[in-house]
This record gives structure tokens, C-alpha cells and sequence, in this order.
């Protein structure tokens, strides 16, 4: 039934009315797309690396006492400059796939939105650690339990985030709007990425490792669209 609503809007690409003005707006679009789909991939690998690296010493309060501004900048990347890029990007997307099929381009919407919602969750409790240092001490131990809410929040909104990315590479492949073997790609390298995040919740270690396809598979993807975008000419009905 899932699968069926996916493909929907697929069998209609003949009403996708392509007009010189459109392509030209849609080249615009996935451009825009790579940018934010790179800046997004960035802003949170970069933010997240430095707050790791204060969590890994060998007394985290006390590190990040020292360095509240770079810890702050960091947290600054995770929260607001990757939540405006995945908006950008996923928004974006949902308006390119939508004439091919409303049903999956809205799933992978809310799913990706949701789970920035994690994200954002997950980052503003690593916010909390200063404040929580100044009122508590940097001996508190609800310093260790910011981190572990974080940790679980990252699960969570990177495990919707696979599946919202298999359900939109699902589409395009249908839509025929990248090239299959991308396509196939994508949706192999979520499932695994999914796998990856939700054995985490269960202490496997194994996320980061699962992960590498999938980050491949963006960076390949946001490149694409940037210098060739979407591919209309297998699409019924576009004008030149």
C-alpha cells in the first residue's frame, strides 16, 4: 500500500506541464538544493565534531567552561545554521517531486522535518551545559545526561531522516528526474544508513560505519543537481 502511494503521481508525468520559464526555475531549484543540501551536511558534521570533542575530554565541564564560545558557535551550527539548510533543501525537493506524486513528496517532508525537530531537540539540550555548569558545578552529572539525551535525539531524527530519504530517491527513481543508478544508490544506501541509526539505540557502534554510503550518496547527489540538475527529458509532455 506504501509502495503504491509512492508511485501514485508517477504514471501522470504527461500533465507535468514543462515550459522554458519552468526548466529554467527548476534549474534555479536543484541548484539551490545542492547548496543546501551541502551546507546542511556541514554546518551539523563540523558543529557536531567540536561538541564531541568537549564531551571526549577528560573532564567535559570543565572544557567546555574554557571554551564556552567556541562551544557556543558550535552549537549555533547544529541549531540554526543546519535546521535553515535542511529546511531549504527538503522544502525545495517537496516542491520539485510533488507533480509526481503528492502523497510520497509530503511523506518525506514531514519526515525529514521531523526529524530536524530531533535535531534541534537533541542540540538544545547540549545548549543547556553552560548554564547548567554555572548553577550545578562542573562536577554535575546532568552534564553526562545532556549528552545522552542528545545521543538518542540524533538517533531518532537521523532514523526518520533515512526513511524519508528512501521514499524521495524511491520517487525521483519513478519520476526518472536523476539517473537510476543514483536512484538505486540512495535507496540502498538509506536503508542501510536507517539500519545503522536505529542499531544504535541498541549499543551495536555500528552507525557511523552504516552511515558512509549515505553521506557518499548526498555528497554525490547535491554535486549533481548543482552542475547538471534534474533531468526533464524523460518526462511526457516537456517543452524545449
Amino acid at each position: 500500500m506504501f509502495v503504491f502511494g509512492c508511485m501514485e503521481g508517477v504514471p501522470k508525468r504527461r500533465n507535468v506541464n514543462m515550459t522554458l520559464k519552468t526548466y529554467k526555475n527548476d534549474i534555479v531549484a536543484a541548484r539551490i538544493f545542492g547548496a543546501a543540501f551541502i551546507a546542511a551536511f556541514f554546518t551539523y558534521g563540523v558543529g557536531n565534531a567540536v561538541i564531541d570533542g568537549f564531551f571526549a575530554a577528560t573532564d567535559p565541564s570543565s572544557e567546555i567552561q574554557n571554551g564556552n564560545v567556541i562551544y557556543a558557535c558550535a552549537i549555533f551550527s547544529v541549531v540554526v545554521l543546519h535546521t535553515l539548510a535542511n529546511v531549504a533543501s527538503t522544502t525545495v525537493m517537496f516542491t520539485i517531486t510533488k507533480p509526481f506524486s503528492r502523497f510520497a513528496s509530503l511523506s518525506y517532508l514531514v519526515l525529514a522535518l521531523l526529524g530536524t525537530v530531533c535535531l534541534v531537540f537533541g542540540g538544545l539540550l547540549l545548549a543547556l551545559a553552560p548554564a547548567m555548569i554555572e548553577s550545578h558545578g562542573t562536577s554535575s552529572p546532568l552534564i553526562a545526561l545532556l549528552s545522552i539525551g542528545n545521543f538518542y535525539a540524533y538517533q531518532a531524527g537521523m532514523s526518520l531522516w533515512g526513511i524519508g530519504g528512501f521514499i524521495i530517491c524511491l520517487t525521483l527513481f519513478k519520476a526518472r528526474l536523476i539517473p537510476k543508478w543514483m536512484c538505486i544508490w540512495g535507496m540502498a544506501a538509506y536503508v542501510v544508513f536507517a539500519v545503522g541509526t536505529m542499531s544504535e539505540l541498541f549499543g551495536s557502534g555500528l552507525g557511523i560505519t552504516l552511515s558512509i554510503p549515505g553521506g557518499l550518496f548526498e555528497i554525490t547527489l547535491a554535486l549533481w543537481l548543482i552542475f547538471k540538475g534534474f533531468d526533464y527529458s524523460q518526462v511526457e509532455g516537456a517543452a524545449a
